[in-house]
């Protein structure tokens, strides 16, 4: 199993606004805020960014599921092997 935490990163003088995703190994991603979205798409934005850059995309067995949310954004979890298909938030293909 794969974790990955999301956070919102306000604007600063020389960035807009962003999300990030950070696997549980430390590689981390950056996204722009996206205001069109509601706040959990945002984040699940970011973590498909993370997918993406990992290889894990390439894996359609992986399952995203929303694990809930933390002080400053949401936990993301992978796994082969849904457990509870109610918990399942999508598949990313």
């Amino acid at each position: 199993m794969q974790t990955v935490e999301t956070r919102y990163h306000g604007p600063t003088n020389t960035r807009g606004a962003r999300i990030s995703a950070t696997s549980s190994d430390g590689v981390r991603v950056f996204v722009p805020y996206d205001h069109s979205l509601e706040d959990r798409d945002r984040h699940a934005e970011a973590v498909h960014a993370l997918r993406k850059k990992l290889g894990w995309w390439k894996d359609l067995s992986l399952t995203m599921r929303l694990a809930g949310s933390s002080k400053h954004g949401y936990i993301w979890c992978f796994d082969k092997q849904l457990s509870d298909p109610s918990f399942e938030y999508w598949i990313l293909a």
